[in-house]
């Protein structure tokens, strides 16, 4: 019975990485429900709280079939390539601008999407997710309320809590990159050492035989 192969450090942390963006996500989600199940006119048991159930099912299944079996599944799981990308942060794009229409609550979703796009892209990627993910939490923390009312205070507000959220994304991304990097590296050796071991016997051959004793 074959045993087996070793799990690459490497798989082994985005492993570990993946439940860190689950409880984030899941988390948010929650506290999306919790602020519509809040709510004295419209609960979970109206109209809205059917269509939330149905799009925050719709997000789960994306994060877990597409970012989730990425991480845990793929031989080649970071960073995401660009197809996928596009498809994923797109569509989750797309649920949030309507969760974010029925209830405000889900806001941290928001959050949790950019700092999955800094995590899981390369830096080049980023524009375009994060643009579109920035503009709905804008809009939806109020900062164009705050122009048209020229608040500097609110303003300064959201610009701290913009910017603490973009240094926490950067900071996850350099650790992540770089836990990444050295990994990847301890399984190349790691493959490197367990094809040479292979290769030893192999390049011996087979013993030459004895040569008969000289007669007597």
């Amino acid at each position: 019975m074959s045993t087996p192969a070793p799990q690459l450090p490497e798989q082994s942390f985005l492993d570990r990485m993946a439940p860190f963006f689950g409880l984030f996500f899941y988390s948010a989600l929650l506290l999306g429900f919790l602020g519509l199940a809040a709510r004295p006119d419209s609960g979970l048991l109206s109209w809205r709280g059917a269509a939330v159930i149905g799009l925050s099912l719709a997000s789960a299944a994306l994060f877990q079939r597409i970012f989730v079996r990425r991480f845990t599944r793929d031989p080649e799981p970071w960073p995401l390539p660009a197809p996928v990308a596009w498809g994923y942060f797109g569509a989750q794009a797309l649920i949030l601008a309507a969760l974010l229409q029925i209830e405000p609550s889900f806001l941290g979703v928001g959050f949790v999407l950019i700092g999955q796009a800094m995590g899981g892209l390369r830096p080049h990627h980023w524009p375009l997710p994060l643009a579109a993910y920035f503009l709905l939490v804008s809009l939806q923390i109020g900062v164009l309320e705050a122009l048209l009312a020229t608040d500097w205070l609110g303003l300064v507000r959201i610009a701290f809590i913009t910017l603490f959220f973009i240094v926490l994304g950067l900071l996850m991304h350099q650790l992540f990159t770089q836990r990444y990097r050295l990994l990847h590296l301890v399984g190349e050796l790691r493959r490197a050492q367990a094809e040479g071991g292979a290769a030893g016997p192999r390049a011996e051959g087979p013993a030459a035989p004895a040569e008969p004793p000289p007669p007597a």
